[in-house]
């Protein structure tokens, strides 16, 4: 397995990202270096939280339309929680 990157190391991809990203540069002068977390776990719990992740992702960008559709319409509160959809 593949040793986590270090401090100086992410800082020179940074540095490298941002003289062709501006929108990197940008956000880099302002939020500082992203913070890594060093991997736990099987590579094999590594995959099945990513695919979890993406599948919650899913599922909260598909309840949007409903939760744009009930404010709209004006309907009530319950009915939200009907659709597990927190206002």
């Amino acid at each position: 397995m593949a040793r986590p990157a270090t401090t100086s190391q992410i800082a020179e991809a940074v540095a490298e990202l941002e003289t062709r990203d501006p929108v990197i540069a940008r956000l880099h002068a302002e939020a500082g270096l992203p913070i890594l977390r060093a991997p736990s776990g099987t590579p094999f719990e590594a995959l099945v939280l990513s695919i979890a992740h993406q599948q919650l992702a899913g599922a909260a960008a598909a309840a949007r339309p409903a939760m744009e559709y009930i404010v709209f319409m004006g309907l009530e509160a319950p009915l939200c929680t009907l659709f597990g959809i927190l206002l």
